[in-house]
């Protein structure tokens, strides 16, 4: 080897410089420093990814939680066809005549130059007449007084407390259907398993509408889960007071579904 190529040499071609480099060792030797720049490279790209995992994770959800919720489509469904053959319910009676009624009071004790003489009240009065406050002429046929509520109306009525499903003018959200579905688009909360999952369906919710147009017995009818039936009901629930439904002039308690879409776009 001439001097004037002892710079250029490397370790390496001086240790191997009389003996034979196509062995494995010289090959090793002389690739290690590639071969450790490289491996660190990975080694660093993999700490950084698993050191930035959780952020990328967070990232992603956030992602997804920013979908646009669609909750505008709310269709109510439609009450099932009367039938025909019903027979309409019976007309509402007048009140009856009344019996004729004899003032009855009972006796106080009062001083000598007060007492006022009242004919006595015999059993034989009371055979067609109604004990009362004050005497009045009425129909001998009448039914008596005590048959009548408070304010002497018509006979008293036991209350109708029973459900119907269907009834001359239905239930109706303040504002109508349009205004039901702002209430639901404002007040559900889509929840986030279902939105991280990309779930999304139709939610079926049966209530009752009472005679002063509260809601109550909120059940589920249909649902799809991860959150999303328990949510449609809470709402359900807390809904505003509707207007009754009405038979014959009467509030009457009406059973009701509301079919509520949960939609990512």
């Amino acid at each position: 080897m001439e001097a004037k190529d002892i710079n250029k040499l490397t370790l390496d071609d001086m240790v191997f410089e009389f003996r034979n480099k196509n062995y494995g060792s010289y090959i090793l030797r002389k690739i290690y420093d590639k071969n450790v720049t490289i491996s660190s490279g990975i080694a660093s790209a993999l700490f950084l990814l698993f050191v930035a995992s959780p952020y990328l994770l967070a990232l992603s959800k956030s992602a997804k939680a920013e979908k646009k919720i669609d909750l505008s489509e709310v269709t109510l469904e439609q009450a099932p066809p009367q039938d025909k053959n019903e027979p309409p319910p019976p007309p509402v009676e007048p009140p009856p005549p009344l019996k004729s009624t004899i003032q009855f009071t009972p006796p106080e004790p009062v001083e000598d130059n007060k007492v006022v003489e009242n004919r006595v009240v015999t059993q034989d009065d009371l055979k067609d007449l109604d004990i009362s406050n004050k005497t009045e002429t009425g129909d001998p046929n009448g039914v008596d007084r005590s048959l009548l509520d408070d304010n002497n109306k018509g006979p008293v009525e036991v209350e109708d407390n029973s459900v119907q499903t269907y009834v001359e003018q239905m239930p109706e959200f303040p504002g109508g259907e349009a205004a039901l579905n702002a209430y639901l688009a404002k007040n559900i909360n889509y929840p986030q398993m279902a939105v991280d999952n990309e779930i999304q369906g139709k939610v079926i919710v049966e209530f009752v509408v009472g005679k002063d147009g509260s809601i109550r017995d909120a059940k589920l009818v249909k649902g799809i889960g991860f959150g999303c039936n328990e949510e449609a009901v809470r709402v359900i629930k807390n809904m505003p007071k509707w207007q009754a439904g009405k038979q014959n002039g009467r509030e009457v308690n009406v059973s009701y579904r509301v079919p509520v879409k949960f939609i990512l776009k």
